[in-house]
């Protein structure tokens, strides 16, 4: 039944790379996931219902405190710690001594009145996978290398074409301001020239009218006029 419901309620800590046990107030392991069963030899059937300690005899000391604080509902900062890992399968032999650091957390999810979670992470795990995310970091920052030149390209070309458009905008502004100038002074000289057009064409008709003179000389009587 404990394995039954261990399984449902926190089956998604079996894809974490790192271990994963669940403690009930009594100091029972009510989960125990597969990373921790890979890194300490102890099966999930082996490790149900058991004591933590006896699980995981060697980190009992440095998880005792921490554990009793969790189940009062308090929270614990990381920890060191070291441990003789097991490289074969139930048996420890082949031990190699691995960097761990351990967590463990108050946890309300259970059908007891408080749990205590405990996370077991292995640095070596951590530091050996360093290379594929420093390579992973070293090719993301070509990429943003590249997307800055590109970017810095892209803002020298719209920084040229905003100049060009502000140069053509002033050269635009002086010939409406030339064409302008150019229609205020012919609206200025329009009536000066309008006058003086007006006198000449007076000046000009007066010239080209026929003089009348003012007494008209008198015609001569005509020749018959004298046969009376």
């Amino acid at each position: 039944m404990i394995e039954t419901q261990g399984r449902q309620r926190f089956a998604s800590f079996d894809a974490l790379v790192e271990g994963i046990a669940v403690v009930s107030e009594s100091g029972q392991v009510l989960f125990w996931n597969r990373w921790l069963e890979g890194f300490s030899g102890v099966s999930r059937i082996d490790a149900l219902a058991r004591p933590l300690a006896e699980c995981l005899p060697q980190l009992a000391p440095s998880l005792a405190e921490p554990i009793a604080r969790a189940l009062r509902g308090e929270s614990n900062p990381p920890q060191r710690a070291e441990l003789a890992r097991a490289s074969g399968a139930a048996a420890l032999t082949a031990l190699q001594p691995s960097a761990l650091r351990l967590c463990v957390e108050p946890l309300d999810a259970y059908d007891v009145l408080r749990c205590a979670i405990v996370s077991v992470q292995d640095l070596g795990d951590w530091v050996a996978a360093q290379p594929e995310r420093l390579a992973g970091s070293a090719e993301q920052e070509r990429e943003l290398v590249a997307l800055r030149a590109r970017v810095a390209a892209q803002d020298a070309q719209l920084r040229r074409q905003t100049e060009l458009l502000l140069r053509h905008a002033r050269e635009v502004s002086e010939a409406s301001a030339a064409v302008e100038e150019v229609l205020a002074r012919c609206e200025r000289e329009r009536p000066v020239a309008l006058a003086k057009s007006g006198a000449a064409g007076e000046a000009e008709a007066a010239a080209a009218a026929p003089r009348v003179a003012s007494d008209p000389p008198s015609e001569a009587p005509p020749p018959w006029s004298n046969a009376f």
